[in-house]
């Protein structure tokens, strides 16, 4: 899969709503396993941690990290495995959303750059 393709274009396994430390973490997670996946974010720096100066205490990072770089190598690790990030614009059902033969639900999400 292409990174960073266009979300309108690409039907994904998983889409997960949030870029912060966790759905970068479950992004790297989906990725790994070969699950088409797409992050959809508000960007870097709309989270509590990509408004942190300077972390001190993040495991596996010795000494102090700025937040914004932080969440730049957690995003670039699972892009690395095939995640997509895309910044969100509007997330709506395009129409009543309908379940599936799996149960699941699809509906349309417009998200850009």
């Amino acid at each position: 899969m292409e990174q960073n393709a266009n979300p309108s274009d690409q039907v994904y396994d998983v889409i997960i709503i949030g870029g912060g430390p966790a759905g970068s973490t479950a992004a790297i997670y989906t990725a790994r396993a070969q699950l088409s996946t797409l992050v959809v974010d508000k960007g870097l720096t709309a989270g509590a941690l990509g408004m942190a100066g300077k972390l001190a205490n993040w495991p596996g990072t010795p000494g102090e990290v700025p937040g914004v770089e932080l969440l730049t190598r957690m995003r670039e690790q699972a892009q690395g495995f095939g995640a997509a990030y895309a910044g969100i614009r509007s997330c709506s059902p395009s129409s009543p959303p309908r379940p599936s033969r799996s149960g699941a639900t699809r509906a349309a999400i417009t998200a850009g750059q």
